[in-house]
């Protein structure tokens, strides 16, 4: 570990900074892989699907043309807890407990304000939240961003000079006369702070000439907290050692941002204005394209790879030690721009990092090494799929048998309608179906019967521990 991972110093070391983040983006290329491949087999892809259902190419097997069915096993359900996920938290009955006796009409009123937090104040509260549990049965982690936003938007407020005299005759008199147009820009920059001077007076010279005039002024239109979804494969990377996320000693979270939210940040955040011009004009669309699944190829050619609008900051979290006190920092940074810096701080006050990680399964101490549904449910989902092929391909073979007949033309061709040769010539005919085989039901439905239970959906009266490995997923 660099000795910038250790101690804060006046600014950050931003190459050290890249140098952690692409060790750890190369470290965590299993992790990605694996999230890519539950991805995959939660929406049934797989390479050469075709939207017919039918496989084809000259490795297809039995035949060409013959089943290639979707077996939905871990997608159906995944969407049951993600439903029943969001239906408890909507339902969720929050409480405040009081301390003392003299706390109890306070614990109302906060338990009170709790509620109208999570129904109304904080928005796309029940949006991220479905999302955080999609990840948390996908990918095995729902990790949640808690924070604060603030943003600025610049209106344009309508000056009209004959309802300033009516209003206020001395005011107007002073703006016909153009001997007080440096009092009258303070004045203007006192009511609207972020007003630029040379926009004031533009202003007034129009308001002079014309009779009115638009200033734009910047006002707060949110403030408010906020709580967003990260994905373990493309918004937040830990070291990947890591047993406990709140004793990381630093923290990657990656967010596509497009110009007019990093110009926002400048106002209402304080980033510095030098880099975020920089970056909006050199790099918007570069490494933005991952959006959510990490290959292309999940999204079945959908979407073009090329750039996008969006720029990609990187937010850093350390835990560095400054004369002798432990505090963690943010460094707001961008991967190709190593010169300089968004802006860095100590989040004086906090003293975890602003994330809530949630583990589908606590089974190795190891953040990265935790199950997810889809891993226990795979196995069932490919079988039943085998078997469901099975028994189409069969059914095929029944409704359209390939014919017989003496070896030469036509071509020999084993498969529905096709035909198959006989060295005994002079018999015609079609060939008999395979027999049915009713151990294909059997095993399908034993497979669905063990993947209701191995994940808590079965029938309470066949499995008694069904309600209480449910109560633990939701």
């Amino acid at each position: 570990m660099s000795e910038a991972q250790v101690n804060a110093a006046e600014s950050p070391d931003i190459k050290e900074l890249l140098r952690s983040y692409e060790e750890t983006q190369s470290e965590l290329n299993h992790w990605r892989d694996q999230c890519q491949v539950s991805y995959d087999d939660r929406r049934n892809y797989w390479p050469g699907k075709t939207n017919d259902l039918r496989k084809s190419g000259s490795d297809a097997l039995p035949w060409e043309g013959a089943s290639d069915s979707e077996a939905l096993v871990v997608g159906e359900r995944i969407q049951a807890y993600v439903a029943m996920s969001a239906f408890a938290l909507a339902r969720a009955n929050i409480r405040a407990y009081p301390i003392e006796v003299s706390d109890v009409a306070h614990a109302r009123v906060v338990s009170s304000f709790l509620k109208w937090m999570r129904d109304y104040y904080i928005p796309d509260f029940a949006r991220e939240m479905e999302l955080a549990a999609n990840y948390l049965f996908e990918k095995a982690h729902a990790i949640t961003y808690v924070g604060w936003e603030q943003r600025d938007v610049t209106r344009l407020q309508m000056l009209n000079l004959q309802e300033i005299a009516a209003t206020v005759p001395e005011l107007a008199e002073l703006i016909v006369t153009e001997e007080y147009d440096d009092d009258l820009v303070l004045m203007l920059q006192q009511q609207y702070p972020k007003l630029k001077k040379k926009d004031a007076k533009k202003a007034l010279r129009k308001l002079r000439k014309e009779g009115a005039a638009e200033l734009p002024v910047q006002v707060r239109s949110i403030d408010r907290p906020i709580v967003q979804a990260l994905a373990t494969d493309t918004d937040i990377f830990f070291p990947h050692y890591c047993t406990d996320p709140q004793k990381a000693p630093y923290v990657h979270r990656r967010v596509l941002m497009t110009p007019q939210e990093v110009l926002s940040r400048v106002s209402t955040e304080g980033w510095d204005e030098k880099w975020a011009d920089h970056v909006i004009e050199r790099m918007r669309g570069t490494d933005s394209s991952m959006v959510d699944a990490a290959d292309p190829y999940s999204q079945q050619g959908r979407f073009d790879d090329g750039e996008t609008d969006f720029i990609e900051v990187i937010y850093t979290y350390q835990r560095l030690m400054k004369d002798g006190a432990e505090g963690i920092y943010c460094t707001v940074w961008h991967t190709k721009e190593t010169e300089s810096f968004g802006k860095f701080e100590l989040l004086n006050g906090l003293e975890d990092y602003p994330f809530v990680v949630t583990e589908l399964h606590r089974d190795s101490k190891r953040m990265y090494e935790a199950r997810s549904m889809v891993d226990l449910l795979r196995g069932a989902q490919w079988t039943v799929k085998a078997c469901r092929d099975a028994r189409i391909d069969r059914s095929s073979l029944a409704t359209l048998p390939a014919s017989k007949g003496p070896v030469g033309r036509p071509k020999p061709e084993f498969r529905p309608g096709g035909h198959v040769t006989e060295r005994r010539p002079g018999e015609y005919g079609w060939i008999d179906p395979p027999p049915a085989d009713p151990g294909s039901i059997e095993v399908e439905a034993t497979m669905l019967s063990q993947a209701d239970r191995m994940v808590g959906l079965s029938n309470p009266n066949e499995d008694p521990d069904a309600q209480i490995k449910r109560a633990f997923y939701v």
